[in-house]
């Protein structure tokens, strides 16, 4: 699926060079045209336009796609405990590896039970420090999708979203999921992960298959296998090195 992502990538980056290559062969044929007309003026305007267009073309060739990594993260009561700090220890883990020498990607923390409440949406290094406290209640999958829906909405279009939804139970909505596959044209990845031995698997893997492959099911039964899988949906173009990360 990573390297699904990136040849989509690299096939929208040709595209945009394309385009652009386009735009400057025709910049080129409109000078010609106005140097045997004698319109000096604009032909340097136009050069201006060709210039503008060259840093332009260096922008693209120098540029990386952006990530924006949504945590839909239970705090229902059954995640009290020794699985909700087993749960921090591997969000921490994650946020360590993410934060190198890589910047400018994307996290928005969501907690839920019965109800969600989005806790941060900012750039992934102002996020480290942040603390989540846990909130109570029972388990309704769909305030969280909401929260998680309207969340990529409000980011640029360049970052592409990558969706962690964690729980330990049932929970989900048929229709909730809807709202999410407007995203899928930005190269949506859904990863849903359940948390524990208990039952309730079945529901975030059906979730997961309805994004076909952009859909992950993961099942991790304790800290260690949880600190693992975050660990793998982090995507090959980002750096693996470690940022300081204050406990």
């Amino acid at each position: 699926a990573r390297e699904a992502l990136t040849l989509k990538q690299s096939e929208k980056r040709k595209e945009d060079m394309k385009k652009a290559n386009e735009l400057e062969s025709a910049s080129y044929k409109t000078i010609g045209i106005l140097q045997g007309r004698g319109l000096h003026g604009r032909i340097r305007q136009d050069s201006k336009a060709k210039s503008d267009l060259g840093r332009f073309l260096k922008t693209i060739n120098s540029s990386s796609d952006k990530f924006h990594f949504v945590f839909c993260l239970d705090s229902s009561g059954s995640m009290w405990g020794e699985r909700w700090t087993a749960l921090m220890k591997s969000y921490n883990t994650f946020m360590q590896n993410l934060c190198g020498s890589r910047s400018g990607d994307w996290v928005t923390v969501i907690l839920f039970s019965d109800k969600a409440k989005t806790l941060f949406s900012d750039e992934a290094h102002s996020c480290r420090s942040k603390i989540i406290e846990q909130i109570d209640g029972s388990t309704d999958f769909r305030p969280a999708i909401s929260h998680a829906e309207a969340a990529m909405k409000a980011v640029p279009e360049n970052f592409t979203p990558i969706l962690l939804f964690l729980s330990d139970g049932d929970g989900y909505n048929k229709e909730a999921i809807n709202d999410l596959h407007k995203h899928e044209d930005r190269g949506l990845q859904v990863n849903t992960i359940f948390f524990g031995n208990d039952e309730g698997a079945e529901k975030l893997r059906w979730m997961a298959q309805q994004f076909g492959s952009s859909g992950h099911f993961h099942m991790s039964i304790d800290g260690v296998q949880l600190t693992q899988t975050f660990q793998s949906i982090i995507p090959v173009e980002i750096t693996s090195s470690v940022c300081e990360y204050g406990e």
